[in-house]
């Protein structure tokens, strides 16, 4: 009874749970949750802030839409929306900073269920827990989860629970439903999805109605251009950009690497708690280096590997869907190389199909050894429970030292002709000019939310697309 209860709920059976190899994934997943614990209690998270004040303004929409009569709503569909509509509703009933926090929790929990499930259809059960420790810590609590990107954080987590249930079966409606849910998350994770779904129709001869199943998406996707067309909305320009090639190589590969497991926070004046400890920085700069390149070369040796095995098995018009899914990912890496700094408002957009690119390329790893990658999860899993502690080091060390906040200034007109004068310049108040985290930029937006003091507009590219500041106010 025991062991059918077991497979049925946790999908192991009492001979698998007592064996070596799971004791060590449990007691390598068990400290996971630390993370979330170390994280949540107090979400300093850069953007973050901002969508936690807009929740707050579309929920006093509802119940006091007077007060908030200098907030423009848009009239068709927006990327960016889902996050604010799930904060908005979460504050009809609790402050800000608790609906801040029962959101990131659950979408952390959705992050841990849907890699759990990914892992069970993929990957043997030897691979599953070492994978699962890999995606939750490099892609859950990615560099986006501590810039506060929770809109891309959010459809990255969507996109995953996609992977692990579609297939040749999958009905138009749930492909269909998955399009609109993406859409509404964010426009890269949903660019993701339309790609694979057309090369998986193409490659592995899904079924056409899974194209069309595009439709109500895209149709979302048309009204948002028009509206933003007769809107005359201006999409945002970088702050920076390239000087050259050398400098665009420096800057992708730098920010690759900041998807590794370390990452350095820095207090509310701009300083960092690593400012006397360059023995500490520097190796974590080495393990997201190592991490990385790791990674990297896995994805290279797998798709190798499978090319190889495709040739000789001579010529055939459908590919497997696992050889599609790597195909779908290596399309990704040369995007992810050749993409522009700026791709209509969105800066790197290389940088956020990586995430995609490594969650599509996943099954393929099954090619590589089981103890490397439990190796590599137990790698992984430490520096990034160690960096996490660093994080939570951080916010008692503000708080209880009252450091006050940076002061915000515009960047001078040279450091706007390069990316890397302008990280100098943002980063000029530490040592260390790289594997930074800005968790603080916009606390006084979580502050004011908390407060109430509703005004003034950060980001236009949610369902909040203007701000027109009250003739009062003005004067």
């Amino acid at each position: 009874m025991l062991n059918a209860r077991l497979q049925y709920w946790l999908g192991y059976s009492l001979a698998d749970i007592t064996k070596p190899v799971w004791l060590y994934s449990l007691g390598l997943t068990a400290l996971l949750p630390l993370l979330a614990a170390l994280v949540i209690g107090a979400p300093y998270l850069h953007d973050f802030s901002e969508w936690m004040f807009q929740g707050k303004v579309i929920a006093q929409k509802l119940n006091d839409p007077d007060s908030v009569m200098a907030y423009q709503l848009a009239p068709y569909p927006v990327p960016n929306s889902l996050v604010v509509s799930i904060l908005a509703a979460a504050n009809l009933l609790v402050s800000p900073v608790l609906a801040g926090k029962i959101f990131q929790i659950g979408v952390l929990i959705l992050w841990c269920f849907a890699s759990h499930r990914f892992c069970r259809r993929w990957l043997p059960w030897e691979y599953q827990s070492g994978v699962w420790v890999t995606i939750v810590c490099l892609a859950g609590f990615s560099s986006f989860f501590f810039y506060g990107y929770s809109a891309y954080h959010l459809g990255c987590a969507i996109f995953l629970l996609f992977l692990t249930r579609y297939g040749e079966k999958t009905t138009y409606w749930e492909v269909s439903l998955f399009g609109v849910s993406l859409f509404f998350a964010h426009a890269m994770p949903f660019l993701a999805w339309g790609l694979l779904v057309a090369i998986l129709v193409i490659c592995s001869r899904f079924p056409w109605t899974h194209m069309l199943a595009m439709i109500p998406a895209g149709a979302l996707s048309m009204a948002f251009l028009i509206g933003r067309h007769y809107q005359e909305f201006a999409a945002p320009v970088s702050n920076a950009s390239w000087k050259d090639v050398t400098e665009m190589i420096v800057y992708k590969a730098g920010t690759i690497t900041m998807l590794g497991p370390f990452k350095n926070f820095l207090l509310p004046d701009g300083s960092s708690l690593l400012e006397n400890q360059p023995v500490l920085y520097w190796l974590g700069v080495s393990t997201n280096v190592t991490a990385i390149s790791l990674l990297g070369c896995s994805l290279l040796f797998v798709f190798v590997k499978n090319w190889t095995t495709l040739r000789e098995s001579g010529p055939s018009r459908t590919l497997d869907m696992r050889m599609s899914l790597l195909a779908y990912a290596m399309l990704l890496a040369g995007f992810c190389i050749l993409a522009p700094h700026n791709f209509f408002g969105m800066e790197n957009p290389g940088l956020r199909v990586v995430i995609p690119m490594l969650l599509a390329a996943l099954p393929s790893f099954a090619l590589l050894s089981p103890v490397a990658v439990r190796w590599f999860a137990l790698f992984v899993a430490i520096v990034s429970i160690s960096t996490t502690m660093s994080y939570s080091a951080n916010i008692y060390v503000a708080l209880a030292d009252g450091i006050e906040h940076q002061v915000n200034s515009r960047p001078p007109a040279e450091a706007r002709k390069s990316v890397l004068a302008y990280n100098d310049w943002l980063y000029r108040n530490t040592r260390y000019k790289y594997y930074n985290y800005r968790i603080y930029a916009m606390a006084h937006r979580m502050e004011s939310a908390e407060t109430g003091r509703l005004t003034g507009l950060v980001f236009l590219t949610g369902p909040i697309v203007k701000y027109a500041q009250p003739a009062s106010a003005e004067n």
